[in-house]
């Protein structure tokens, strides 16, 4: 049996109020920074240093930084696709394009961090993740398509 070295960061995780709360704000303070300085621009140093804690810290709670620009990406593209295929009813196209419209607007205002984010940063991911998030954007593409689709159709 060999013998493995623990640190802090090789410990098993365990469900840990700091650990979480440390994470969201690496998360949070990353999303600001990405969105007003660009990625390029953002230093891990920087990021911990916004935060108050040591860089090397930081690979406690985050792989890397483009994993975690993908990671915000990622949920931005996702909590978008799903906000509106929630909200979107069954009914007239008519009715669905105006709701997915509506939904959009509204999400994309409340989220102007993950929007900047997502619209300016994305070409800095590495090509996996770029197929990826463009999968993301093709669900939510589908989506309108078939309701425009819909909307021709039934106008017809």
């Amino acid at each position: 049996m060999s013998a493995t070295t623990l640190t802090p960061c090789t410990l098993p995780i365990v469900p840990d109020h700091n650990h979480l709360s440390t994470y969201l704000a690496i998360r949070e303070k990353a999303l600001d920074m990405f969105a007003e300085h660009g990625f390029q621009a953002v230093s891990l140093r920087k990021l911990a240093g916004a935060i108050g804690i040591q860089p090397g810290s930081l690979y406690c709670h985050i792989k890397n930084k483009h994993t975690l620009l993908f990671e915000l990406i990622e949920e931005h593209e996702d909590d978008l696709f799903e906000t509106l295929k929630t909200a979107i009813p069954h009914g007239p196209p008519c009715v669905q394009l105006k709701t997915y419209v509506w939904e959009s607007l509204i999400y994309l205002t409340q989220h102007q961090r993950q929007v900047i984010v997502a619209k300016h940063e994305t070409r800095h991911l590495r090509e996996e993740q770029q197929s990826n998030i463009r999968a993301l954007k093709d669900k939510r593409h589908s989506l309108l398509r078939n309701i425009l689709r819909n909307y021709v159709h039934e106008n017809n």
